[in-house]
């Protein structure tokens, strides 16, 4: 039999090697692999939470805490006209959470409640670290149906941007995934492999494949969350335009555009929303005399403004530098 193999491998090399033009043969054996995502699980099923408004069901997840003050993010879809919501822990404990305020622009709604005993706050990730390609785990509250909690795994589609509503000009920050998602999972969280929350989970994607799922960029839910704990809403100013990182852009978008290869600050303009001068290929450079470094940047400065401000942008478009005076939106 030894001898067999022997002779069987080497055939197979000459016969390979020999006749140009007829495939290679390769023969690869995978060692020390594993699916096990148990403990990414395990690790997260105490700040995982189920959801009841009304008759709407869904999930969330353990955000921060403030002295007795607990607050868990949600998805604003699951708000009901009662106002009344519960929130069960993975212990099936049911306490009565308050609504801090929810924000339509990017779907989330914050829910404070005491709960006097301890609870794991959930590992935040940034998001604007996560690429294309990336393996990610949905995850949900028990259902009350079976009396455990749902988990689907997937990989990012594509990190970028996205209308959640019809009635706002702001595209958030989302992560798309073919993690399957469900009506029990909307609210909870999406996590990298390392256990950390990349993203509230809000349901189908409205653009692009309808196989898809969405979730909102934790860096987004972070900003709105703030903003909500200490006003009650999320006041923003928009430029109505989906963007990418200059630093995200391979060397041959760089070159067709004109930009230098080692440019790393500003946002490209991939899309437009509105008519307010900004046109798709515009690079933005500067926002009122300051360095846009990134997109994750320009998002958080929109949350300093709100409608109807003016901003002076630094434009390079068609391999000249203008500038732009821009409503937001």
């Amino acid at each position: 039999m030894l001898v067999w193999n022997l002779w069987l491998t080497i055939s197979l090399s000459s016969l390979s090697s020999a006749q140009p033009g007829i495939p290679q043969i390769t023969q690869t054996t995978v060692t020390d692999y594993t699916t096990d995502l148990t403990g990414i699980l395990e690790a997260n099923r105490s700040s995982v939470v189920s959801i009841q408004s009304g008759t709407r069901a869904g999930s969330g997840f353990v955000y921060s805490r403030e002295e007795n003050d607990l607050y868990i993010i949600t998805s604003s879809d699951l708000y009901s006209d009662s106002g009344e919501v519960t929130v069960f822990f993975d212990s099936s404990a049911p306490l009565t959470a308050a609504i801090v305020g929810r924000d339509e622009a990017t779907g989330i709604m914050l829910l404070k409640l005491q709960p006097g005993f301890e609870v794991r706050l959930s590992k935040l990730a940034d998001s604007s670290l996560i690429e294309q390609g990336e393996y990610v785990l949905a995850v949900s509250g028990r259902r009350n149906s079976t009396g455990s909690s749902m988990v689907s795994f997937g990989i990012v589609s594509e990190p970028g941007q996205r209308r959640l509503s019809s009635a706002s000009l702001w595209p958030a920050s989302v992560i798309e995934t073919d993690a399957q998602i469900v009506q029990d999972c909307i609210g909870g969280p999406l996590l990298d492999q390392g256990g950390a929350v990349i993203g509230m989970l809000q349901g189908r994607s409205t653009v692009g494949s309808e196989r898809l799922s969405v979730a909102v960029s934790i860096n987004e839910v972070r900003l709105a969350a703030e903003e909500l704990k200490t006003e009650g809403s999320v006041t923003r100013g928009s430029l109505a335009s989906v963007i990418r990182s200059v630093a995200d852009l391979r060397s041959y978008e760089k070159s067709t555009r004109g930009l230098q290869l080692d440019a790393v600050n500003g946002v490209l303009v991939c899309d437009v929303l509105s008519d307010n001068g900004i046109l798709p290929g515009d690079v933005l450079l500067q926002i009122n005399g300051e360095t846009i470094r990134n997109s994750n940047d320009l998002m958080s400065r929109m949350y300093q403004y709100q409608y109807g401000d003016t901003v002076e942008l630094q434009v390079f478009r068609d391999h000249e530098t203008i500038m732009l005076s821009v409503v937001l939106e």
